[in-house]
């Protein structure tokens, strides 16, 4: 359950630092709630106490994990909105040249 549990807080917590890190009042409660869960309760490991104290670079790792884990979904997703970009432009290239040759006509 502590792993559920750290797979879950690290990131929230993370970005909570990262989102609030100038707000004095609110990094003192996160730094409070730390450790709270280290000393007292045991809520997270000695490791995922070094990931919390270390929020910046926990953050980024935390990004670039969901990147690699979900990179078959993302690339699937940006080729078919590549697409979708191209037929557009395809169909304002037409019209395009229809109202070019449309005004030619009518002169």
């Amino acid at each position: 359950m502590q792993k559920a549990l750290e797979e879950m807080v690290i990131p929230m917590f993370c970005y909570s630092k990262v989102l609030e890190a100038a707000n004095d009042d609110h990094t003192a409660k996160l730094n409070k709630l730390l450790n709270l869960w280290e000393t007292k309760s045991n809520y997270v490991s000695a490791g995922a106490a070094d990931k919390l104290r270390n929020y910046g670079q926990s953050w980024i790792e935390y990004q670039n994990e969901l990147i690699t884990r979900h990179a078959v979904v993302v690339s699937q997703i940006a080729q078919n909105i590549q697409k979708t970009y191209e037929s557009y432009q395809a169909q304002h290239t037409l019209f395009c040249q229809h109202v070019t040759q449309s005004i030619k006509v009518g002169h």
